[in-house]
């Protein structure tokens, strides 16, 4: 029998889909459906360097501050979105890639405020 690996649910709510159009989207999660706690973008900011660095992608948060040194592309990577809303940047960097999207989720502390 072949196991098919179960990905955390904040991974797998986070994946990009691609629609008829060609266009990557992502999923449209509620934020109602999460049980972290929430967070403004002015307390992520708050977190803007590699002592800490939250950063908001896709309406959730991130204390990425663990990443830092681990991020295969280097630290200025993850440093450069310290305090930020970071979704565009890694929409462009990670645009349909599980892997990402699954590091990524190990990280989740909230989800952003309106």
């Amino acid at each position: 029998m072949t196991r098919i690996p179960l990905i955390p649910l904040a991974a797998a709510c986070a994946l990009l889909l691609t629609s008829c159009s060609g266009e990557a989207e992502p999923l449209e999660i509620p934020a109602g459906e999460s049980s972290g706690e929430q967070f403004t973008l002015a307390e992520v900011a708050e977190h803007d360097d590699a002592g800490s660095c939250w950063a908001a992608v896709e309406g959730r948060v991130y204390d990425l501050t663990d990443w830092i040194d681990e991020h295969p592309g280097g630290p200025t990577r993850i440093t450069q979105l310290c305090g930020t809303d970071a979704t565009q940047q890694f929409a462009n960097q990670h645009r349909g890639q599980e892997r990402p999207t699954e590091q990524l989720s190990e990280f989740e502390i909230g989800i952003l405020q309106d």
